[in-house]
């Protein structure tokens, strides 16, 4: 679990010229070998062979197109791996590998060399006079003035022993505390290179001295603390190198000392699971890999750090990197962490391209469609961010939407960054430049959109506009309940009108905490099912799920969510089938119907769960439940399977750790264990007032298949779930389909 696969995999298509091989050995060796070849005999005279001391190997040249075949073995062994064939389209990015000892030669002599050079920064500091305003060296003094009149920042205490229950909390507060000391700095020492103003570098100096003072393997050693361990591996070499020419040797020879210790730490931390192998853990991606690599090339030429280079900066051509996700664009941990994710990789790939020339942002397709993710799946306007660790706060990630729309061009990406006034400041303006992209509103874009990799479908009637947009998000995921996603595979959440309805329970405040363990990581938080009062596996690579289907039209959305994996062996079947009909097809407001199929290895009663911000309002009698949240409503309709029984309460189990609203919780649960049961579930939209242009469901059964019949005035909707495999088209009513799901709408008796 949690590891990598070889790759390219047999039968790849690659996204990016050359490859970059990729192979997890069972135990780590000295040395690998990997050849590649048109042939899959490997003769020797068209059989390209790269050695390499790590788990994966890339050329530096591009490969011409074509199909390939390669193979791996270690050093001094005569057993090779299976063969797998892979192909190099003609129309994919170059992006060879650089070599490593030309570009330190390169760069050696150079300072500063972090983001800038002498031979760049003339420029840099003009276009930031422009960028910033007239007043800009002003305001760098006054800060920089009051900056200097603080004191310094104690070294943080040692936390409590591990089993002290005060540790997670002492934890927290010391990162509080140290982030914004190490920030000041940062900025410090960047008004120093983009300004040349004295007394922000000084003040940038001061600190970083004060800082390299601290015992290197104390209480903010990385294996103690490893907050503010990596947060001065992330923040002290690129000081050092934009103050080096205010240092005096000593104080150089000082902060090398420090920082060495310090990064050669992290690299063995990291190293018990190389990222090669083991990518998807948060600190692996997005603290050691950036960190290591940006220290390397601050410190090149002063520490001996230049295997540390080669290392952090393959990585980058890895198809694994970034991790969670795939070529969709999505990401398993959630709107909120996806906001300071993407906003790692991106500065990472700016920074590589600024001392290489090598356009690494091109090799990713996840990078390159990551802004969809951020744009169906959390809209700017969005009040909560499900699915994910912070999913209780509104949509944010407008400035790592700018930063994509400066990287890619992606007009869409700027259009959210407007939609929330969001802005870059200081060098990241500078390096995700968006004066000549036009930000352009979704409307032209399918409404419909499914990231597969991480198993999000997300269905909109009309996505650029809050006031009339109706959203439904299904959730279920290949990558299981691993890091900041949680057990809630096959959920779904709802919005209507700007506001969240049907929304993702729990709250993250502190990670690990009783409140975050005990109810927000379960399945119970969330819109999903439970089985006998039980939910799927929790921080388990394994309780995954899948898109099983998805399909969009102008009409309406299709999705299958396969969540039987996910409850280990108590569920041989849970399919949650959804139907997403659009007003171009229902004549009013959006229409949500689905149907739950469900299958235990022993009779079991099932739960159907729903969460909301507000009270709802239950009527028992006619299985309906009403959710509103200021001028927005929903009904939602229980039309099988019939006998539930209903319970609310806006009690936690165990209440968070800091004061928050409390949420209300509905079970709808069956009474009589049985071995399979079947829902249909149908949820109408509407605003305050117009509760009468809801149509009445019922259910229907026809010819291989089970549906819903909803009438009311003019109007006739019809949905259709295929019940027969083997049938050739089944039918309810006038509608005849080949198709495993179905609708149609009559108005005044004439089809829309």
């Amino acid at each position: 679990p949690y590891q990598t696969v070889a790759r390219p995999a047999d039968g790849e298509t690659l996204s990016a010229n050359p490859p970059c091989f990729v192979y997890p050995a069972k135990r780590v060796r000295k040395a690998y070998v990997v050849e590649f070849s048109p042939e899959p005999t490997f003769p020797r005279e068209q059989t390209t062979r790269l050695e390499s001391p790590y788990m994966l190997a890339c050329p530096t040249v591009p490969l011409s197109p074509g199909r390939y075949h390669w193979r791996w073995q270690p050093v001094g062994t005569d057993e090779w791996s299976a063969v797998r064939a892979f192909t190099v389209p003609e129309d994919v990015p170059s992006v060879p590998f650089p070599d490593i000892g030309t570009l330190v030669a390169r760069l050696r002599p150079i300072r500063p060399r972090v983001f800038a050079n002498p031979g760049t920064l003339p420029a840099l500091r003009e276009r930031a006079k422009q960028e910033f305003g007239d007043d800009w060296l002003g305001r760098v003094r006054r800060k920089a003035l009051q900056a200097s009149k603080k004191k310094l920042l104690p070294e943080p205490d040692f936390l409590p022993d591990r089993k002290d229950p005060r540790r997670r909390a002492l934890y927290q507060q010391t990162f509080r505390t140290t982030r914004p000391f190490f920030g000041e700095m940062a900025r410090l020492a960047e008004e120093f290179l983009l300004t040349g103003e004295p007394l922000a570098g000084q003040e940038a100096k001061r600190r970083l001295l004060h800082i390299v003072s601290w015992d290197p393997r104390g209480s903010t050693g990385i294996n103690h603390n490893d907050e503010p361990g990596t947060e001065v591996v992330r923040y002290c070499p690129t000081v050092y190198d934009r103050v080096y020419s205010l240092l005096t040797a000593e104080e150089k020879r000082r902060c090398v000392e420090c920082l060495t210790i310090r990064m050669r730490e992290m690299r063995a931390r990291w190293q018990r699971r190389p990222f090669e192998k083991h990518p998807y853990e948060s600190h692996n991606m997005g603290y050691y890999l950036p960190d290591l690599l940006e220290a390397s090339l601050a410190l090149m030429g002063d520490a001996p750090v230049e295997e540390m280079l080669r290392y952090t900066m393959l990585q980058l051509w890895s198809p694994f990197y970034p991790p969670y996700g795939g070529n969709d664009g999505g990401w398993t941990e959630g709107p909120n962490y996806w906001g300071w994710s993407t906003s790692v990789f991106a500065r990472t790939y700016k920074l590589v391209e600024s001392v290489t020339d090598v356009p690494i942002h091109e090799r990713s397709a996840l990078m390159r469609n990551a802004s969809r993710y951020k744009l169906y799946g959390n809209p700017p306007y969005f009040q909560m961010a499900p699915f994910g660790d912070g999913q209780e706060h509104p949509a944010g990630g407008a400035e790592t939407m700018l930063m994509l729309a400066g990287l890619y061009g992606d007009p869409y990406a700027k259009w959210y960054a407007e939609e929330k006034r969001g802005r870059l400041q200081g060098m990241r303006a500078l390096l995700f430049d968006t004066g000549e992209v036009v930000a352009k509103p979704p409307y032209d874009l399918p409404q419909g959109h499914a990231f597969h990799d991480v198993g999000l479908a997300a269905m909109h009637s009309v996505l650029p506009d809050p006031a009339s947009n109706v959203a439904v998000l299904l959730r279920s995921c290949p990558f299981g309940s691993i890091s900041h996603a949680f057990a809630d595979q096959n959920a779904f959440a709802l919005d209507a009108y700007g506001e969240p309805l049907i929304i993702a329970s729990g709250y993250y405040q502190l990670y690990g905490s009783p409140h975050h363990r005990q109810w927000t990581w379960e399945t119970k938080a969330s819109n999903s099912v439970l089985v006998n009062g039980e939910g799927q596996s929790t921080r388990d690579w394994n309780a995954k799920g899948r898109l099983a289907t998805f399909q969009t039209t102008v009409a309406g959305d299709y999705v299958v969510g396969d969540a039987a994996a996910a409850y280990k062996d108590r569920l041989t079947q849970f399919d949650r089938r959804v139907v997403f009909l659009r007003p171009a097809h229902t004549g009013g407001e959006p229409i949500v119907v689905i149907r739950d199929e469900l299958a235990a290895a022993k009779p079991a009663t099932y739960q159907f769960l729903l969460h909301a911000l507000n009270k709802m309002r239950i009527a028992a009698g006619k299985q309906r439940v009403t959710f509103s949240r200021r001028d927005s409503r929903c009904r939602v309709d229980f039309l099988a399977p019939q006998g539930l029984t209903f319970e609310q309460t806006d009690q936690f189990p165990v209440a968070p750790v800091n004061k928050a609203p409390n949420q209300w919780h509905l079970t709808a649960s069956t009474v009589e264990p049985v071995s399979a049961t079947a829902s249909l579930i149908v949820i109408q939209t509407h605003r305050a007032g117009q509760s009468g242009d809801l149509l009445t469901p019922s259910v229907e059964t026809g010819e291989g298949c089970v549906g819903v019949r909803l009438t009311g005035g003019e109007r006739d909707v019809t949905v259709l779930f295929r019940t027969d495999p083997e049938a050739e088209s089944v039918g309810l009513g006038g509608l005849v389909t080949n198709a495993q799901a179905g609708s149609v709408c009559t108005q005044n008796g004439k089809v829309r």
